[in-house]
């Protein structure tokens, strides 16, 4: 069948309504002309596959097709938003070109020599005998009797002339053909986008704006092997940049998808396009052995809108569904991808840093998200995630400066318990670390949930700065076996802080139904706690230079921690025990400034002296200019003042061998910031005696500030 592209919304256009708003979810009626009768509309120049009558926008306000017209059929188009109600009718559209005869034009030049009467054109051809030919000698047409220089048309390709012509003549010969019915050069079709302000373009560079792997020969089928149309296609985007189009359908892909920088590679949706991976074979990238479905080096690469998906039951062994690669992936984002049946869903092998992965589900595979390479991996972002019957769900090791954002976690680490809701499981219950681990790590979590998972607590963390703000979790377990040989008192709970310590603050944490049946079976007496296990060992030499838990909200201040009895409440406190011997709850360790003022949860000290400079050491050292940020905040503290006479000042510097790049902002009650050596000293306005002092320090190295030897003189 015939069909031509439609005049309006054929391929590639956004729809808005009246209000300027994309039209997710609009409708687009087809008729005939004048008419209430329905008639169909096509999906490709093919003409094979009708679109849905109506057809419904996505949510970017795009058909999810092209539209292509019968040829000579008149329409009648209707748009209409998602509740039907009319926006606009156009009457009487037919396919552009529709009835339309196209001609390819041709054209030769030759110079005549002396008595030439043969002429063998090279670069074009004619049809004899349909007056497609014209000839000029010195720009004259020879057409019709009494012309100069009588010719026959001897073949396609040759013209003779009745007499010879004059040395140096000019003899040009052009053709005109027609084309198929209804076909024209794309690039001599204008379009333009139907919006105020909008710029002319050609149909050929609108179409180009998009390059699909159809283009290169993917079917989509779900049983071709596409292997070879989809590596031509990332071959191609490789080098042009821009974005690859996988349209709907599922296409086996039997290597891995390399994006190497600056690629976007877009489906149409998570329940339209399926990129499906059926073996596992290795292939060589970079010198190195590769099992991925996608396997992402360099910068600002982006897999949007598709499911990944390996062979049900196999998580196809060793296959990786997205693989940040050796070449360290940076400033990239997965955002609406489902991935099922993958040994990792995505993993990193080298590092990674400022990444985005939004809306991602991991399902039926081995591990959810593992980022556990010995390389640093930071500004890692993970908003609206969900880890589904994995092994472990979220893996961070040596991850700093990331935040986990409203993600979950149901039925993971179950292993080969019975009666698990997906069939087959993954993990391993009784060995298998926390449902969101932490090793060396820097991470807040907000808003984040776990239900009906195994795992040594639903967190659990070892040398890690942690930020929980807000955490519910339902019916998780653990069967977990505590080496009580080495830690006879090591306790067990929903949130595990490991032997090598961490520091840890969680507000709004709610935690339904947790057990360990290997403990309380075999071992009722050990520790259990309600919320937090707390088991640092003070001869473990760790990486964080502070180590404390702090949690607010209501907790039961009697089960709400556990461990060693002789550790955990040096470390572990709540609102309302907020006194421990010159421990600074929940932050920090000042085990030489004693006088502790705390109240509503503020943070203070007393600064024994009289005087108008308050210095803070600073180590010296010349390995990094590590930057830190001091929120300084006190008042007199002596009883004979009428007034508080307050003070304080925001202050950032960097430190080496001395302080560098000083700035205070916000100051009040300071006349000036300065250093001397490598302290910090901040002059007050007043004398002070016993100042009452708040601090607050952002650092990337807290060790080198002492603020345990902070004086005022």
């Amino acid at each position: 069948m015939a069909v031509n592209l439609s005049p309006i919304w054929g391929a590639g256009a956004q729809l808005l309504d009246n209000s300027g708003n994309v039209l997710s979810g609009g409708k687009i009626y087809t008729y005939a002309a004048g008419t209430t009768t329905q008639v169909a509309t096509y999906t490709s120049n093919t003409g094979l596959t009708a679109n849905s009558n109506p057809i419904v926008l996505n949510s970017a306000g795009r058909v999810p097709y092209e539209i292509w017209l019968t040829d000579g059929q008149n329409y009648k188009f209707v748009l209409k938003d998602s509740n039907d109600v009319l926006i606009g009718t156009w009457d009487n559209l037919s396919g552009i070109n529709s009835n339309f005869i196209a001609y390819t034009n041709q054209q030769e030049i030759q110079t005549a020599t002396a008595g030439q009467t043969v002429f063998n054109l090279t670069t074009m051809n004619y049809l004899v005998g349909t007056n497609s030919l014209s000839v000029f000698v010195d720009g004259v047409n020879q057409y019709g009797p009494g012309a100069q220089y009588a010719y026959t048309e001897t073949d396609s390709n040759t013209v003779t002339f009745a007499s010879g012509l004059h040395v140096g003549a000019e003899v040009k010969f052009t053709s005109s053909q027609t084309q198929n019915a209804g076909v024209i050069d794309a690039s001599q079709v204008g379009y333009t986008y139907p919006a105020t302000n909008a710029v002319s373009e050609s149909v050929e560079d609108r179409l180009a704006q998009y390059v699909s792997v159809k283009d290169f020969g993917a079917t989509g089928d779900g049983v071709t092997d596409d292997t070879d149309a989809v590596l031509n296609a990332v071959s191609y985007i490789q080098t042009a940049k821009g974005t690859l189009y996988f349209p709907k359908g599922t296409y086996v892909v039997e290597q891995a998808i390399q994006l190497n920088s600056s690629i976007t590679v877009k489906g149409a949706g998570l329940n339209a396009t399926t990129i499906k991976r059926n073996t596992a074979d290795a292939e060589t990238i970079d010198g190195h052995s590769v099992k991925a479905v996608f396997y992402v080096t360099g910068g600002w690469n982006h897999i949007l809108d598709l499911t990944i998906t390996g062979v049900e039951g196999t998580t196809t062994v060793d296959v990786t569904g997205i693989q940040f690669g050796y070449n360290i992936a940076a400033k990239g984002s997965v955002k609406n991808v489902a991935i099922n049946f993958m040994f990792n869903a995505i993993n990193e092998v080298a590092g990674l840093f400022l990444t985005e992965f939004n809306n991602i589900q991991a399902v039926s595979s081995e591990n959810g998200f593992n980022f556990d390479s010995a390389t640093q991996k930071t500004s890692l972002n993970l908003t609206d995630c969900y880890c589904a019957n994995t092994g472990p769900a979220y893996v961070f090791n040596l991850v700093d400066y990331s935040v986990i954002d409203s993600c979950a976690a149901d039925n993971c680490n179950w292993g080969s318990q019975p009666a698990n809701p997906y069939g087959v499981g993954y993990g391993d219950p009784a060995s298998s670390t926390g449902v969101y681990s932490f090793n060396q790590s820097v991470v807040t979590l907000n808003n984040i949930g776990a239900e009906g998972s195994y795992g040594n607590g639903v967190i659990s963390t070892g040398n890690t700065y942690l930020n929980v703000n807000g955490m519910y979790t339902y019916g998780c377990m653990s069967l977990y076996e505590p080496n009580y040989t080495a830690y006879p008192n090591y306790a067990v709970g929903p949130i595990v802080v490991d032997t090598s310590g961490s520091s840890v603050f969680v507000a709004n944490a709610i935690n339904y139904v947790w057990t360990n049946d290997y403990v309380d079976t075999n071992f009722p007496t050990k520790p259990v706690a309600s919320l937090v296990a707390f088991n640092y060992d003070e001869n473990v030499f760790g990486q964080i230079n502070s180590t404390a838990v702090f949690v607010t909200g209501q907790v039961n201040e009697t089960t709400c921690f556990a461990g060693d009895s002789s550790v955990y409440p040096k470390y572990c406190k709540t609102p309302y025990n907020m006194t421990h011997n010159g421990y600074l709850y929940g932050v920090v360790n000042l085990p030489n400034i004693n006088n502790v003022v705390r109240k509503k949860a503020v943070n203070a000290n007393v600064v024994t002296g009289t005087g108008t400079t308050i210095t803070i050491p600073i180590t010296s050292q010349s390995g990094q200019n590590y930057k830190h940020m001091i929120t300084i905040k006190g008042i007199d503290g002596t009883t004979n003042s009428s007034s508080a006479v307050p003070f304080g000042s925001t202050i950032g510097f960097g430190s080496l061998t001395s302080l560098i790049g000083i700035t205070s902002n916000n100051a009040f009650g300071i006349s000036s910031v300065t250093s001397s050596g490598t302290n910090l000293q901040i002059v007050l306005s007043a004398s002070h005696t016993d100042p009452i002092i708040d601090l607050e320090i952002v650092s990337e190295n807290i060790a080198l500030i002492n603020y345990a030897s902070i004086s005022i003189a």
